[in-house]
């Protein structure tokens, strides 16, 4: 063979390498989607919230007639880690009170090595916890990337010294200690599970959280389940509740944050624990079962977790009668990886529907 040829077949040699390495280098090449808050990683999927990675916005105070002015923004950072383009088609919010928005673009297309800033703002639209999930949609092999974040908004009058209340109510640190600088309470003997530095509010701040007409269930918030060596005491009194007709009314109890939807009874997803007041059922993983008394209007229904042990309990008084026990509801009660667990109660109401924390 002439060395024409054999310099051809080697020339056509290398080139059929070539051109089986650019197939394999395409076949293996993608974008790949990553997201940072404050330069920390969020995990794909995240339903925990650190205030390290922005997912836990913390909290702002705002007065009663101003309930927006005091908001937070949060920056994000997207990412591509990957060997392609990234094409990032929509960023968007599931957001069911809408106390969130999106003030940065939606879309994007970035490079290898790439970021683009994602800002996100908590507008602060009433009182209380808001969560959101957000979304984004891309081209990312591994599909659809979410997370959640949370803020709150909590009511502060400037007339008022601790959390919300006059200095010399009674009730300013729950009970258990002495209102002595703003939203400082000085302690006195505790009452078993409950901090007097942490008075107990509903998430609006206050002692009392109303309803009207809802088609759905509202989740009210009560206190974080913050330390596993407490026993914690929640006391509501039902002032007024107007159910909305074929639904389970109201369900106290113990539930997760976020939980899975904003909108259901305590009690209809697993690792939650609901006592159904229509039906004086207890309610878990969307399942009824015998437990204790009916409760309604003017009761007194009181959550007990027992965190050591793991034990949940229920207390129903009612009107000039003693409290009447109804004794061990759950055992091995069990949290949820990444999330925090909460006491409360959940509502369909149809009218007027009001609830006082008591001491």
């Amino acid at each position: 063979m002439s060395s024409s040829k054999k310099t051809t077949h080697k020339s056509n040699r290398l080139l059929l390498v070539l051109v089986f390495m650019l197939l394999y280098l395409n076949a293996f090449a993608q974008a790949q989607l990553s997201v940072l808050g404050n330069g920390n990683e969020i995990r794909r999927f995240s339903a925990s919230f650190q205030s390290d990675n922005y997912t836990n916005y913390g909290v702002v105070f705002n007065e009663e007639d101003d309930v927006d002015a005091n908001q937070i923004s949060k920056t994000f950072t997207i990412e591509n880690n990957g060997n392609e383009d990234l094409e990032i088609t929509n960023i968007s919010l599931v957001d069911a009170h809408n106390f969130f928005d999106i003030t940065t673009n939606t879309t994007a297309t970035l490079e290898q090595g790439e970021s683009q800033d994602l800002t996100i703002n908590f507008n602060a639209n009433k009182f209380g916890v808001g969560f959101a999930r957000v979304i984004i949609d891309s081209d990312d092999p591994d599909g659809e990337f979410f997370f959640y974040i949370k803020a709150k908004n909590i009511l502060c009058d400037g007339s008022f010294d601790c959390y919300g209340v006059s200095a010399n109510d009674p009730t300013a640190c729950s009970g258990n200690g002495t209102c002595i600088a703003a939203n400082t309470c000085e302690c006195v003997d505790l009452v078993t599970g409950t901090n007097c530095q942490i008075p107990l509010r509903w998430s609006n701040g206050k002692l009392t959280a109303s309803a009207s007409f809802d088609f759905d269930p509202r989740i009210f918030y009560g206190p974080e389940i913050s330390d596993p060596n407490n026993v914690y005491e929640f006391r509501i009194r039902i002032n007024a509740i107007d159910i909305f007709p074929g639904s389970l009314g109201i369900s106290v109890g113990l539930f997760n944050d976020p939980p899975p939807d904003p909108t259901h009874d305590i009690g209809y997803y697993g690792n939650e624990y609901g006592y159904l007041g229509g039906t004086g059922q207890k309610f878990f993983s969307g399942d009824s079962e015998p437990y204790g008394d009916k409760f309604s209007k003017d009761d007194i229904v009181t959550i007990i977790y027992d965190a050591p042990n793991q034990e949940l309990f229920f207390t129903v008084q009612r009107p000039g009668l003693p409290v009447a026990e109804q004794g061990l509801a759950y055992s091995g009660v069990q949290t949820v990886v990444g999330k925090s667990l909460y006491m409360g109660l959940s509502v369909n109401c149809f009218g007027n529907c009001q609830f006082e924390i008591v001491n």
